[in-house]
C-alpha cells in the first residue's frame, strides 16, 4: 500500500489520536516498513488533520528518530509516546527494557506502555510505577489480566487495571481529562 493508502484512517470523522510508526521493524517473519520519508508524510496529514500522534517506538532507535524529527521540526508538541514490546522481533517484555526505553523521554512526556500478548497486568503496574500518564488495554494487545484469566470484553480490562491504578493510589481520568492530558484539546 502506498503511504496514503495506509494513513486513510485519519480522514474518519472524530479521530483524536492515531499511531504513527517512528520506523521499520520485522515483526515476526514479516518486515514493516515505515520509511523516513513516509513518516514525514503521515506527519503532514496528523498536522493537516489535527490529530494527535501517538509515537509507536518498538526499539529504542525509534526513540532517536522522533527526537530528530522534533529537532527537524516534522514533529511538534503535543506528542504521545507509545513504548512497545512483546512482539517477535522487537525487544522481550521486561522491566529493565520498559525502563531503559522510559529513560530516554523528556521529562514529563506523555507516554503509554504497551505489551503485545501479555499474559497479566504486572507489566503494566509498572510502566505505571514508571511515571506512564496513560495506559492500554484491549483485545488487540491480550484478553488475559491475570495468569490465565481472560476478560470476556474490553470493559473488563478496562475495570482491571482501573483497579490497579486505583490501588496504587491514582484516579482515573474522565475522557475530557484524557483529552487534555494527550493534547487533544490543544489542536481544536
Amino acid at each position: 500500500m502506498t503511504p496514503k493508502q495506509r494513513c486513510v484512517a485519519l480522514n474518519a470523522k472524530g479521530v483524536e489520536v492515531g499511531a504513527l510508526n517512528m520506523g521499520s521493524v520485522n515483526l515476526g517473519e514479516r518486515g514493516y516498513l515505515n520509511t523516513l520519508a513516509d513518516i514525514r508524510f503521515w506527519t503532514f496529514r496528523f498536522k493537516e488533520k489535527k490529530i494527535v500522534p501517538v509515537l509507536e517506538l518498538f526499539k529504542p532507535g525509534m526513540i532517536d528518530t522522533a527526537f530528530r524529527m522534533i529537532k527537524e521540526g516534522v514533529l511538534a508538541q503535543p506528542l504521545v509516546y507509545g513504548l512497545c514490546s512483546g512482539f517477535k522481533g522487537t525487544q522481550e517484555s521486561l522491566t529493565r527494557n520498559l525502563q531503559y526505553m522510559a529513560s530516554w523521554l523528556t521529562e514529563g512526556a506523555v507516554w503509554y506502555y504497551m505489551q503485545h500478548k501479555m499474559k497479566d497486568l504486572t507489566m503494566l503496574a509498572a510502566s505505571i510505577a514508571m511515571g506512564a500518564s496513560i495506559v492500554r488495554v484491549g483485545f488487540e494487545d491480550s484478553p488475559y489480566y491475570a495468569e490465565r484469566k481472560v476478560g470476556k470484553t474490553n470493559a473488563i480490562l478496562v475495570e482491571k487495571i482501573a483497579n490497579v491504578i486505583r490501588s496504587l493510589g491514582l484516579e482515573i481520568a474522565t475522557p475530557e481529562e484524557a483529552r487534555e492530558i494527550m493534547g487533544v484539546n490543544k489542536l481544536k
